[in-house]
């Protein structure tokens, strides 16, 4: 029998489909005018409801898009699909339907929040029990909460966040599961008050017309979401903005430009048969900062640098609308995937390859050479110190691991466009005996993941 694993697995499946990603075109302007709240809008709640918090993420993925142009699509896609589908018994992958998400938190995910919804046609009654029959066996005497919601089952559980550290953070991991006759939720929270069962309730609420939706509370949201239209895939991003300047060198100008009064960003890909519209949605502060000369000059300069690139951007189109600034291009869709999947490129890939688009030209960078001290603090938090070495321009990934295998992580974010000798960072965390502390490159892109240093707590 599958496992609630498995359902999940299931439900990241249709994640992964959503990584598509391509720019090809010749530069014009124009003005546009963006369409009303697309349909997958009415499942996003308002996420200051249950955290206040600055960085938000939505993602809209029409799964069944993709199995209605499967003569356009690469035969290899649909192959690793079907054999995901021979493992799981509760769930047809072919009779989902559509999969939307919600995520937010701080920057350094301190306090964080995620739901998402899949809709489709499967087993509810052999779900739950999957959950339960998991929720039992993984527990281990902890209390699992079963409730009742608006037509839903749900199952709450919670556990004290940051195994591996001394206790001194408060807050706590919730999870909620919501089955229902044609959805299924997951909520996932990390806070001291606010629980995963909020977050749940709150986009069933929100499906339901009976809360404030995020198409109506957040300007930059609603923007995003009038350009990006019921797209095959549709994501959003409202961010602190400061945090992707620091990581760009001060001699990339034309970036800086593009990133100046930056307050959300979009991505969207819509698939029409044989061709791909993509399009890339950048949202400013104001009208006059919403400069579409900005962006034509960055994508110059990147057809000079590179023949590839120019190759593939044939054909984009720049246009203004209103504080949005709209990157728009129409690729073979057949070639498009097969180019995805050579690369490992796209909106949610991990690599710099022709389809994808990227501040970062080097795909094929070697990971730093350098020198890493570590000094535990009499508060049990640790420094970690550059001593020497390449300049590192990407985050770093500082990972946590206790002797139970439990592991939470930080970023260690480059300030001036690179972490230089002499630069360090102390954990937000203090750590206990026998943790062990893994500082990562995650490449351009977190294109790959090479250790640059570990040290074990006492």
């Amino acid at each position: 029998m599958a496992s609630r694993r498995n359902f999940l697995k299931a439900s990241g499946a249709t994640f992964a489909l959503a990584s598509l990603g391509s720019l090809a075109g010749c530069t014009q302007l124009e003005t546009i005018t963006g369409p009303s709240a697309p349909a997958y809008s009415s499942w996003l709640y308002d996420p200051e409801t249950v955290l206040n918090v600055d960085n938000h993420l939505f993602m809209s993925i029409d799964v069944q898009s993709y199995y209605e142009h499967e003569d356009q699509l690469p035969e290899s896609l649909f192959e690793s699909l079907d054999q995901l589908d021979e493992e799981i018994d509760s769930v047809e992958l072919d009779e989902l339907q559509h999969m939307t998400m919600l995520a937010y938190g701080e920057t350094d995910f301190s306090r964080a929040g995620m739901s998402w919804v899949v809709s489709g046609s499967f087993d509810s009654e052999e779900i739950s029990e999957e959950i339960e029959n998991e929720l039992e066996k993984s527990q281990s005497g902890e209390d699992v909460e079963k409730g009742e919601y608006e037509g839903y089952t749900l199952y709450s559980i919670e556990q004290p966040y940051g195994y591996g550290m001394s206790g001194e953070s408060d807050s706590t991991m919730s999870v909620t599961f919501a089955i229902g006759e044609e959805n299924a939720l997951l909520g996932m929270v990390v806070d001291a008050e606010a629980t995963a069962k909020a977050a749940v309730e709150q986009m069933i609420e929100s499906d339901a017309g009976n809360v404030e939706r995020y198409y109506d509370t957040n300007e930059n949201a609603k923007t995003m979401m009038q350009e990006l239209g019921d797209a095959t895939v549709a994501m959003g991003l409202n961010l602190e903005v400061s945090i992707l300047k620091d990581w760009v060198p001060d001699e990339e100008t034309e970036i800086k430009a593009v990133l100046d009064d930056l307050e959300a960003m979009g991505m969207g890909a819509t698939i029409n048969g044989e061709t791909t519209e993509n399009k890339i949605i950048l949202v400013y502060e104001d009208e006059d900062a919403a400069s579409a000369e900005n962006v034509e000059a960055l994508i110059e300069r990147l057809k000079e640098e590179s023949e590839e690139f120019e190759e593939n951007t044939a054909e984009i189109t720049v246009s203004a609308d209103g504080r949005a600034v709209v990157v728009t291009s129409e690729v073979d869709t057949d070639e498009l995937w097969s180019d995805y999947q050579d690369n490992s490129g796209g909106l949610m890939g991990t690599g710099t390859g022709s389809s994808s688009t990227s501040f970062s030209s080097d795909a094929n960078a070697e990971a730093p050479q350098v020198s890493l001290s570590f000094e535990q603090n009499t508060d049990g938090t640790v420094t970690i110190t550059h001593q020497g070495g390449d300049h590192v321009t990407d985050a770093l990934y500082v990972e946590y691991i206790d002797d139970e295998g439990y592991d939470q992580f930080e970023f260690w974010m480059p300030e001036g466009g690179a972490i230089a000798a002499g630069d360090s960072y102390t954990t937000t965390y203090a750590v206990s005996a026998d943790t062990q502390l893994t500082v990562l490159w995650t490449g351009p892109n977190g294109s790959s993941f090479e250790t640059l240093g570990v040290f074990s707590a006492y």
